[in-house]
């Protein structure tokens, strides 16, 4: 969905007093789920078997080039040497080493926290305009999570739910 329509029809829906105002916290909110949902895409292409399997070529690359440059003859090692500090030392430990912390983490539970800062904005926008926003299937905080999330088809009771009870209880 293009952010001008999504700016109008969240518009629409809310009816605010002050547009000027209302198309500058819906801007923030757009900002806020797209910037979520970047960190997202980050998140899985890091933790995917084809970037684990990536790293771990890379790693093995690495202490293959390790081995290699210490079986140098001396004379070789002395050029490289002169050439290293003109340029840079490599330091294959310590590439290593980032591989090993890199292979280790565990990617974040899944959880589509794009869906929940949608919510989140579009209860936050409803409150600030004093819109009766009770939670319905289909009411317009609903639609209005839809809305900012980009893509009006999508079914965030169940985020709104989870939100509404969060509220409720305290807890988020």
């Amino acid at each position: 969905m293009i952010r001008e329509k999504q700016i109008s029809e969240a518009i629409k829906l809310i009816s605010p007093k002050d547009r000027t105002a209302c198309a500058k916290f819906l801007t923030m909110a757009l900002d806020d789920v797209d910037a979520q949902k970047q960190q997202r895409q980050h998140e899985q292409d890091v933790a995917s078997k084809t970037a684990l399997k990536a790293l771990e070529t890379y790693r093995a690359a690495l202490c293959r080039a390790r081995a290699a440059k210490q079986n140098l003859p001396p004379g070789m090692k002395q050029d490289l040497a002169i050439i290293e500090k003109i340029s840079r030392d490599v330091d294959f430990d310590a590439l290593i080493k980032d591989c090993d912390l890199l292979g280790r983490r565990s990617p974040r539970k899944p959880g589509d926290f794009c869906k929940i800062t949608a919510v989140a904005w579009a209860k936050n926008a409803l409150d600030s305009e004093n819109v009766e926003s009770p939670l319905t299937r289909d009411g317009k905080w609903h639609k209005l999570s839809a809305i900012l999330y980009g893509d009006v088809k999508s079914d965030l009771f169940h985020h709104c739910s989870q939100w509404h009870r969060s509220l409720i209880t305290g807890q988020k």
